[in-house]
């Protein structure tokens, strides 16, 4: 009867540690694979540049091209003809060149935005709005992307403005 008694005492450790060695080897196998897969996403996010884009945002018109720097050249001569458009109404005086530097932005929707003007003219506000009122002019855009997703994306635009004397 005592040796019954160890048999079945015997088969239930050998069960209970054959269980705990396969649960060990299994779960030290998915943390290896995580790890692994860890390792893949962190190398991936290094070779992503997030402060570029792959497509440039684009207004309607500069869809025939197709070299990626054409696009670029056609988006930032448009965007110049729609800012500069209105300046010639613009009847504030100027002793001195002036730079204005525009903060534009393209959200994922195409919609242009003026983020911000940075300048020290004294007639800051009177061009703000002028520069607010030809952006609102603007086609809506086709946005940038990255990966194949719409994104958000900035564009700093220099401004000069010579005295006309």
């Amino acid at each position: 009867m005592q040796m019954k008694m160890s048999k079945s005492i015997i088969h239930t450790v050998f069960t209970y540690s054959f269980a705990f060695s396969l649960f060990v080897f299994y779960s030290c196998n998915r943390d290896k694979k995580q790890q692994e897969i860890d390792q893949l996403v962190e190398s991936e996010l290094e070779q992503i540049s997030f402060n570029e884009v792959d497509q440039y945002p684009f207004f309607p018109k500069c869809n025939e091209y197709d070299e990626k720097q054409e696009n670029i050249n056609c988006f930032y001569q448009e965007l110049k003809h729609y800012l500069s458009s209105g300046l010639d109404t613009l009847s504030i005086e100027l002793l001195d060149q002036k730079q204005y530097l525009l903060i534009i932005q393209v959200n994922s929707d195409g919609k242009v935005s003026l983020k911000e003007l940075k300048s020290v003219h004294e007639n800051k506000a009177k061009i703000e709005s002028i520069f607010q009122h030809q952006i609102q002019q603007m086609p809506t855009l086709f946005p940038a992307q990255k990966r194949g997703v719409l994104v958000n994306s900035e564009y700093q635009v220099p401004i000069y403005f010579k005295p006309t004397n």
